[in-house]
């Protein structure tokens, strides 16, 4: 009976676990502190513990994630994407200023599922203000998935960008063969809805 008992805990468990993991992994995104020291980097170490991004070297563990996103807004970036201001959540403000109090003069890379985005470059203030920023690289179809895992900070300036999410191509939250993929889908249900309909003779 105990036994009985004990699997279905294991059970639980385990649903539990993977659940959290999806939640995780949907739209994952981190921030990656700099390395500045030479601790650590021999080819080895730099593939275990580290990221290598144009010819810098970062931890591979970030010091802040999505989970510790309150909210979000978006903007325009000069290169024709969006980029977006992350609200850090209050109880995380501190490890914000710590960790950029400790490495001024260091590059934070940003990394959105699986994706490095561009650089921010710490000069002579830490971030007090609880808001980090990823400067673009995102399309309204990235976004409209960012909406599921973190809130927008005004629904109602998010919107019309949301809105046009189908439209466009998104290019870091599915691959372009999985975009395609869908694309052709949506072409097929279209026709097969216009064939339907001129059978009815509504065309």
């Amino acid at each position: 009976m105990t036994y009985d008992i004990d699997m279905k805990a294991a059970v639980l468990f385990m649903m539990l676990a993977c659940c959290l993991c999806s939640c995780e992994t949907k739209f994952p995104i981190s921030f990656h502190m700099e390395q500045k020291d030479d601790l650590g980097k021999s080819f080895k170490a730099v593939d275990k513990f580290t990221i290598r991004e144009k010819n810098k070297v970062f931890d591979r563990a970030p010091f802040l994630s999505g989970n510790d996103m309150q909210s979000y807004r978006s903007f325009p970036a000069q290169d024709g994407t969006y980029g977006v201001v992350f609200n850090v959540k209050r109880m995380m403000w501190s490890r914000l200023e710590a960790f950029t109090t400790n490495n001024l003069g260091s590059d934070i890379l940003p990394m959105v599922n699986g994706h490095p985005m561009e650089v921010t470059h710490l000069y002579n203030k830490p971030i007090t203000s609880g808001k980090i920023v990823i400067w673009g690289g995102f399309t309204p179809a990235d976004l409209a998935v960012l909406a599921d895992t973190i809130p927008p900070e005004n629904e109602e300036k998010e919107q019309p960008i949301l809105n046009i999410a189908d439209s466009t191509k998104p290019n870091l939250s599915v691959s372009p063969q999985e975009w395609a993929e869908r694309q052709k889908e949506k072409a097929e249900e279209v026709e097969e809805r216009k064939v339907i309909s001129e059978k009815r003779g509504r065309f």
